[in-house]
């Protein structure tokens, strides 16, 4: 087993030849990755003002204006249409994880504020949010799912 075999199983790529540890692991990457584009929305692109791209951004316009709802909750709502199209196209495995990751996100955003020192430059701020907001959407992609929103689009227009 070489460095890449290992780098490929801790992404969950190769499984571990369980199908409950397989999952739970997948379940588990997914989740974590909702706390880290939690964060990325929460304390580097929102405090910014900054803008993430697709269903995110669009949830983050309408709670600036509309402060009824969350983020988190915006982001659930507008995710239904495209979670019905990815249902249609992209299978019941991956739809299955991407509900998770979608119902996780729109928790985790909405419940859980962690605050810790950030930069005051808005170019490092989003430049931090971009990174992590990437990597989370990347690993997620990497195990079976996606993050919802535009992610969904762009793998039903891949098929």
């Amino acid at each position: 087993m070489n460095m890449y075999d290992g780098m490929r199983r801790v992404v969950g790529m190769k499984g571990t030849g369980h199908p409950v540890l397989d999952w739970t692991w997948r379940i588990a990457v997914i989740l974590f990755c909702d706390l880290i584009g939690a964060i990325s929305v929460n304390n580097f692109l929102t405090p910014a003002r900054i803008l993430a791209g697709g269903v995110t951004g669009v949830a983050q316009i309408i709670h600036h204006y509309v402060h009824i709802l969350g983020v988190g909750t915006l982001f659930f709502v507008f995710n239904i249409p495209l979670f019905l199209i990815g249902y249609k196209y992209l299978g019941r495995r991956f739809i299955l994880q991407t509900g998770i990751a979608i119902l996780g996100f729109s928790i985790i955003a909405d419940a859980v504020h962690i605050h810790f020192q950030t930069p005051k430059d808005p170019l490092l701020m989003g430049l931090y949010g971009g990174v992590l907001s990437g990597l989370s959407s990347g690993l997620v992609i990497r195990v079976g799912g996606s993050m919802g929103g535009t992610d969904i689009l762009s793998l039903v227009i891949n098929r």
